[in-house]
């Protein structure tokens, strides 16, 4: 069953499906035409999972998108997309660094680093003991995938023929 049809049955598709569908992509495209969008939980995975990314200018790519994380394109100009997909995908080495500093960069947002500075800032009002807090993680390594498919769900696994 492709994703398209799976996704239409049931209604939705789960984050853990969402978060493979992501590490089986070499580039997430976000063609938002919302100049002013705040948020997209789909970019910031996408990153999360250590993907490069191709989006237009909106308000929250602008924030969290620089050229080390990614390529940002203007709207409506399908031939910047093109360009920057081909760029990335040309050069193996650029692509793989993209992909790390687009992963290294969302550590500040997983739960655990955003309670490590909550409790930093609860220690600053309130001197919560030491033994409570955990300094945040340096680098954490980049996670290898070999078959990022394997742990899809067999009812929404990609046919080969796509």
């Amino acid at each position: 069953t492709d994703i398209i049809s799976s996704a239409k049955k049931r209604g939705y598709i789960t984050q853990e499906e969402i978060i493979q569908y992501l590490k089986a992509t070499n580039i997430y495209i976000s063609p938002s035409l919302t100049r002013g969008q705040i948020t997209s939980g789909t970019l910031e995975n996408a990153m999360g999972v250590g993907r490069a990314v191709v989006s237009t200018r909106f308000l929250h790519a602008k924030d969290i998108i620089n050229y080390k994380r990614g390529r940002l394109v203007d709207f409506k100009k399908p031939e910047e997309f093109s360009s920057a997909i081909i760029e990335l995908l040309s050069d193996k080495d650029k692509l793989k660094e993209i992909e790390k500093n687009a992963y290294q960069y969302t550590r500040q947002m997983t739960w655990k680093n955003v309670a490590i500075e909550y409790g930093k800032l609860f220690n600053k009002i309130i001197n919560i003991p030491k033994t409570y807090l955990e300094k945040l993680p340096e680098k954490e390594p980049m996670p290898t995938i070999t078959n990022p498919m394997q742990t899809v769900s067999p009812a929404i696994q990609i046919s080969s023929d796509i």
